[in-house]
């Protein structure tokens, strides 16, 4: 037992006694992010948790099964102490970049309905797409359309459908892994020959699910990866439709908040308008022009 304790430990450290403000001195703006990261990951980097946002020290099993103590032949399902290690050095780092959050910020958080169940890595991740500047983005992209949040179950898994929201019947782990590489592989910006023997291997049931309220074309309208886009959609057209859950966004309006002018012409393309996404009418067209507008990229 005291080995296990020894081992979680050294892999789950928990330096709760650290003064944040000592290495993180910004709040995080929708103007600051890079250097709000590089305060941040210094701290991370020091107390060896960068493993935490970086997917290589991912949650062990919630629950194990050990054999009692009297012999008996029936095994018991107990919480698995690693799992409970785990979670406590997550809910740390969780804490710190919540903590160094402006007010601004902290508000869209906590209007996302899962934004509780969300790891260190989730929310790190979630920042950095929605924050981090890129080569070709206007400055100042606000967020303040994120506020218009559309009713859904307060129940919403990590891996969803985009009919209902709910768990898709069918899915497997392996599925649920290889949608997560791809995602990860856009994100890092992978060579297009690579993601597209990614994408081709994948079916399009599998490329329309969402991690964390995301897809794959998500990922590559918040890089500006257009060659990875039409790859995703020729594959699974019905992907420009699918809303984001937490805001009703459509890819669209992804690419337009980041201020991609190619992608969003493209996108603008392929998602029709019809019936039931009516993606330039009401809010979602309204949504559309303020984005549009602010990002400056309309006319030629």
């Amino acid at each position: 037992m005291a080995s296990c304790s020894s081992s979680s430990s050294s892999q789950y450290p928990h330096p709760s006694m650290i003064n944040v403000g000592n290495f993180v001195s910004v709040k995080l703006t929708t103007a600051n992010y890079l250097m709000w990261e590089a305060q941040m990951l210094s701290l991370i980097l020091s107390q060896n948790l960068q493993r935490f946002i970086d997917g290589q020290n991912e949650a062990p099993p919630q629950n194990i099964t050990v054999q009692p103590h009297d012999g008996s032949e029936l095994n018991a399902e107990i919480e698995n102490p690693e799992y409970q290690a785990w979670t406590r050095t997550d809910w740390l780092l969780k804490g710190w970049i919540i903590g160094s959050l402006s007010e601004e910020i902290l508000g869209q958080l906590v209007l996302l309905r899962d934004w509780k169940s969300y790891t260190a890595r989730d929310l790190w991740t979630k920042l950095a797409i929605e924050l981090a500047p890129h080569s070709d983005q206007k400055p100042e992209i606000q967020l303040e359309m994120d506020e218009m949040i559309a009713p859904h179950s307060d129940q919403k898994p990590e891996i969803q459908s985009p009919t209902d929201g709910n768990t898709k019947t069918g899915i497997t782990e392996e599925s649920v892994k290889v949608l997560v590489e791809l995602m990860d592989a856009i994100a890092r910006r992978e060579r297009v020959s690579v993601l597209k023997n990614r994408i081709v291997s994948m079916s399009p049931g599998e490329l329309v699910l969402q991690k964390q309220g995301l897809t794959a074309l998500n990922v590559a309208a918040a890089v500006g990866n257009i060659q990875v886009a039409k790859l995703l959609v020729e594959k699974a057209p019905l992907l420009p439709y699918i809303k984001r859950p937490d805001d009703d966004f459509l890819h669209i309006h992804f690419a337009a908040k980041f201020g991609y002018r190619e992608m969003t012409s493209y996108l603008m393309k392929v998602t029709k308008d019809n019936e039931e996404a009516k993606p330039f009418e009401d809010l979602s067209g309204a949504r559309l022009l303020f984005l549009v507008t602010a990002a400056k990229i309309y006319g030629e």
